[in-house]
């Protein structure tokens, strides 16, 4: 998803061992958002966040895209 008009940058925090399904529905939510960034937003930076609190797993996904429209 990295381009010349478009940076990503991925933060991972120590994650450990998931179960199979958790590493899979992680990949496809931020697959997702980024393509979302790219087609939608017209995003220029994208930042991904993955970090483990105990056992929950936290996804972040950001961009400094033009967003929903307010009225939407």
């Amino acid at each position: 998803f990295t381009t010349p008009q478009r940076a990503v940058h991925v933060e991972l925090g120590e994650l450990g061992e998931l179960p199979a399904a958790v590493d899979v529905a992680a990949y496809r939510i931020v697959a997702e958002a980024l393509t979302n960034a790219a087609r939608h937003a017209d995003a220029g930076t994208v930042r991904v966040a993955v970090s483990r609190g105990g056992a929950c797993l936290h996804l972040t996904v950001a961009d400094d895209g033009r967003g929903i429209d307010g009225a939407a």
